[in-house]
C-alpha cells in the first residue's frame, strides 16, 4: 500500500470514529459520546448539554434549602464569629433549627432512630460546614469560625452565583461518600452531571428509584469495577445502593430537587421519585 493509500485509509478511519462519536447513543439517553465526554469533564462550561437556567428567579432560590442554611450561616458570621465545639462542630444548635425547618428530611432522624445531638447527626449541616470552608468563605482560628473577605463578596453578591459555587463544589470537591460505607473510587461521583441530565430527560413522571442506577449502568457498565468486592452484594447491587444513598437520599435532597412516593424499605424498595419544579427552574438542557 502506498504512503498515499494509507493517508487515504486512515482519514476513512477517522471520519468513521467521529461520525460515532457523534451520533446519538441510546445508552447515553440520545447523547452523543462526545456530549458525554464533555458532560462528565466540563459540567455547565460553553458547550456543554447540561446549563443552568437563566435569571433564576428570587422565588425559586428561596426554595433551595441548601442555599438558605448557607445564607443564614454566612449572616451570622457577618455579625459575630461563631465558637466551634472541641471537636470542630457548629454548636448543636444551628444544627437542630436547620433540622426544625422540615426542609431537610432526614430518615433516621425522622423516625426517630437517631436523636440530633450534634453537627454530626445532622447531614447537611457537615456538608454545608464544609462546602464554605472548602470555597474559603469561612475560615477556623482558635477555636472560631469566621467570614473570610470571600464570604462577604459571596453573602454580598448574586444569589444564583452562590448556588452555582455551592453546588459545584458539593458535586466536584466534596465526596459525597462520606457519610457511607460503600468502598469505591470516587466514579461514581465523576459521573454526577449524566445523573442531572437523566433527571432532566425522565424525571418529568414517577419512576421507581432503582430505575435510576440500571439506567447509569447502561451507560457506564466501568462502574461496577469501582466498587471493592464483598461478599454480601453484588457489584450491581453495590452502585445501586450507593447511587440512591448518596444522589437521591442525600445531595440532591438536600437542594429541594426530588419528591418522593411510597416506602423507603432496605429489602423492599417501592419508592418513586420524580424531578421537583425547582430542579427545572434550576437546570436545562442545550441540545443543538
Amino acid at each position: 500500500m502506498s504512503d498515499d493509500e494509507m493517508n487515504e485509509l486512515n482519514r476513512q478511519l477517522r471520519a468513521i470514529m467521529e461520525a460515532r462519536n457523534q451520533a446519538p447513543d441510546p445508552d447515553f439517553v440520545g447523547l452523543s459520546p462526545l456530549q458525554v465526554h464533555h458532560l462528565n469533564n466540563r459540567p455547565f462550561t460553553d458547550g456543554c448539554v447540561l446549563q443552568w437556567q437563566k435569571g433564576i428567579s428570587r422565588e425559586v432560590l428561596d426554595q433551595v434549602p441548601l442555599l438558605f442554611f448557607a445564607t443564614d450561616l454566612l449572616q451570622r458570621l457577618s455579625t459575630k464569629e461563631i465558637k466551634l465545639t472541641a471537636k470542630g462542630n457548629l454548636p448543636a444548635k444551628i444544627a437542630k433549627e436547620w433540622y426544625a425547618t422540615g426542609l431537610i428530611p432526614q430518615f433516621d432522624l425522622d423516625k426517630g432512630i437517631t436523636k440530633l445531638g450534634s453537627e454530626d447527626d445532622f447531614y447537611a449541616a457537615t456538608t454545608l460546614k464544609n462546602l464554605l470552608y472548602f470555597l474559603r468563605w469561612t475560615k477556623k482560628r482558635n477555636g472560631k469560625l469566621s467570614l473570610t473577605a470571600r464570604g462577604k463578596k459571596a453573602l454580598a453578591g448574586s444569589r444564583q452565583d452562590m448556588l452555582e459555587q455551592l453546588f459545584l463544589q458539593h458535586f466536584r470537591g466534596f465526596n459525597l461518600g462520606y457519610f457511607d460505607g460503600y468502598k469505591d473510587d470516587g466514579t461514581l461521583q465523576h459521573f454526577f452531571g449524566f445523573v442531572l441530565v437523566l433527571l432532566l430527560k425522565e424525571g418529568k413522571d414517577w419512576k421507581p428509584t432503582a430505575s435510576y442506577p440500571k439506567a447509569m449502568l447502561r451507560a457506564f457498565p466501568i462502574l461496577v469495577e469501582s466498587f471493592a468486592p464483598v461478599s454480601y452484594a453484588t457489584p450491581e447491587n453495590q452502585v445501586g445502593n450507593a447511587f440512591t444513598t448518596r444522589f437521591l437520599n442525600r445531595s440532591l435532597s438536600f437542594y429541594g430537587l426530588l419528591r418522593f412516593r411510597g416506602e423507603d424499605r432496605f429489602r423492599d424498595n417501592k419508592r418513586e421519585v420524580m424531578a421537583t419544579d425547582v430542579f427545572r427552574s434550576l437546570f436545562r438542557l442545550e441540545l443543538s
